[in-house]
């Protein structure tokens, strides 16, 4: 079918090679060096993190993130060493973090770079050093054709370990030994998709590049026939291979990437898979930002539970905001609204929210006031509903939908208990 078709377009090791060269490598790995020196481990608790993700996970996004959960930990999305090696006075503008008011801290928080070339990422490490990013990691993951094709880098570095191992030596070196450098990859790439190669490569890239860490999303991702949405969803996901990982390197951290929806599915995935240290969820936070992380700091590390509620979200993202407008009167308005318009996901006049904010920019409303006017158009006891409070009104609906379809098709119930049992899924509903 259409599953096999497109496994016959990949490129083949020929083409992969290709790339390779290009990169100046000219198909041959790097003599192997050993590292000097082990690269520390951080010395935050990544159990839950929020996977890179470009044009999404920028200063504004990670802002909000943290005023939801005060633990998980934070990625930059993804910067191309060559950004900063050309822009070096203008640093600033794709590094600094934190703007805001001084108790909300971003950390930890972990800057990602792009590139493949050993020199230019430890210099482009360098720069980002007096930014006080809590780790540096390398993105050896990315399927987009722009990057790990013309590009050469992304999940193209998989192919070639003996680099990215180089690589992260000398980004460690350039830090002065002093910062943790990790590596985020896949499994496999193109027909290279088995556990003997990311074994080997994780092999290489801890004992040449003195790596301990790693996040691994666990499917192969394949360059040739799939676009980066499909390559997030249609190469089949292989979790054991990220638990064998664990066995098997026990000196090393591994977080789990890939198919996450919830904490709930996050928690059950450490249960079942007991040495991998964490999980990292993408799209899932970036979709439904307060149903994704409002219960990490309870659920995954074992804190109180905050209870933070919407209402509380916006309120204090709104403050956030307008401290930033103040600072950098002309940024782009859409930009710094695009994290919370999604915060009533699922939940009833969620969409009028978003439509709100867009007319509050469109009158030309102090940003804080767009926000809290948008605010007012979702029901009270939406805006304030716990986390606990929406997930029970959920299993309350689904049961009262699953008693309806039952009385629609027992004609012996009567129009009177369909109506009823409609009703009272309508009303568990409310707090979605």
């Amino acid at each position: 079918g259409r599953f096999a078709n497109v496994v016959g377009r990949r490129r083949t090791r020929l083409q992969a090679a290709a790339c390779a060269t290009r990169m100046g490598l000219g198909g041959a790995p790097v003599a192997a060096s050993q590292s000097d020196s082990v690269r520390p481990l951080g010395a935050f608790d990544e159990r839950f993190a929020v996977a890179p993700m470009l044009d999404v996970t920028n200063d504004h996004f990670r802002h909000m993130c943290r005023i939801i959960s005060k633990r998980a930990v934070l990625y930059t999305e993804m910067v191309v060493d060559n950004t900063l090696i050309h822009n070096p006075q203008n640093l600033g503008r794709f590094l600094d973090f934190g703007i805001g008011p001084k108790q909300l801290s971003q950390h930890p928080v972990v800057l990602q770079l792009g590139g493949s070339d050993p020199t230019k990422l430890a210099a482009a490490a360098a720069l980002a050093a007096p930014f006080g990013y809590d780790a540096v990691n390398l993105n050896c993951g990315c399927p987009s054709p722009k990057v790990a094709g013309k590009g050469c880098f992304g999940a193209s570095l998989m192919l070639d370990a003996h680099n990215v191992a180089e690589a992260c030596r000398r980004m460690g070196e350039a830090l002065g030994g002093s910062v943790p450098i990790s590596v985020k990859c896949r499994i496999g790439v193109d027909r290279v998709d088995n556990y003997a190669f990311v074994r080997d490569f994780v092999r290489v890239v801890r004992e040449e590049g003195g790596v301990r860490q790693f996040a691994i999303h666990a499917r192969a991702a394949w360059l040739d026939g799939l676009s980066p949405a499909q390559n997030r969803s249609l190469p089949p996901l292989r979790y054991e291979y990220v638990a064998h990982l664990a066995a098997d390197f026990p000196d090393c951290r591994f977080v789990l990437n890939g198919g996450i929806k919830t904490t709930e599915h996050a928690s059950a995935l450490l249960r079942e898979h007991a040495g991998v240290h964490g999980v990292m969820l993408g799209r899932a936070v970036r979709d439904d930002p307060w149903g994704a992380l409002a219960g990490v700091d309870a659920d995954i590390y074992g804190e109180p539970d905050s209870g933070i509620t919407r209402e509380q979200v916006v309120r204090e993202y709104a403050n956030y905001a307008s401290d930033f407008i103040e600072k950098s009167p002309t940024s782009s308005l859409h930009l710094l609204v695009a994290p919370i318009v999604d915060v009533f996901f699922g939940a009833p006049r969620g969409r009028v929210f978003r439509k709100a904010i867009d007319d509050g920019i469109k009158d030309k409303l102090a940003i804080r006031d767009v926000l809290l006017r948008a605010l007012e158009c979702v029901p009270v006891e939406v805006r304030l509903a716990s986390r606990t409070e929406v997930a029970e009104a959920k299993r309350e609906a689904q049961l009262a939908r699953e008693r309806a379809k039952i009385a629609r098709v027992d004609n012996s119930a009567g129009v009177a208990t369909s109506e009823r049992a409609s009703a009272s899924a309508a009303e568990a509903a409310s707090l979605l």
